[in-house]
């Protein structure tokens, strides 16, 4: 996982190619309705969340996308398995969504507060909790070329 907020996206280019593309539309402020999401380009899309599941604990992983977690308002609280080896698969991987449930254990716990962002490895166990009823934030699945 890496962590920065909005100036910091140029610094990681070589690992976030799309940088300027998330910049660009995190500067606009024109976000897409709550659930519905928005195709940037043939590897990037956005949708904007105000909630998160809460029917059970288990963190997702993905195979064919980074994840980066964007905090518009609010308080955005991710949890992350460092032990990939120790997980517990609950769904099995779904290459049309890209992603796979597990049960594991919580390493790292991280809260990004508005204009902090994070982006999630392929294969990084990890789910969020958003930490106040006015949190909203953006998830932007960015795919592996």
């Amino acid at each position: 996982m890496i962590i920065g907020n909005i100036p910091d996206l140029e610094r990681h280019c070589g690992v976030i190619i799309c940088w300027r593309q998330i910049y660009d539309f995190i500067e606009r402020g024109e976000w897409p309705e709550f659930g519905t999401w928005l195709s940037l380009s043939d590897s990037l899309r956005v949708i904007r969340l105000n909630n998160w599941n809460q029917d059970h604990k288990w963190l997702e992983a993905h195979r064919a996308h980074f994840d980066l977690h964007y905090t518009i308002k609010g308080s955005d609280r991710l949890f992350v398995s460092l032990a990939i080896d120790e997980t517990e698969t609950v769904k099995p991987y779904d290459p049309e969504k890209d992603y796979v449930l597990y049960k594991s254990r919580v390493d790292l716990e991280v809260s990004l507060q508005k204009g902090r962002w994070a982006l999630i490895l392929p294969h990084e166990p990890h789910r969020n909790e958003l930490e106040t009823e006015q949190t909203e934030k953006l998830v932007f699945k960015i795919r592996i070329t």
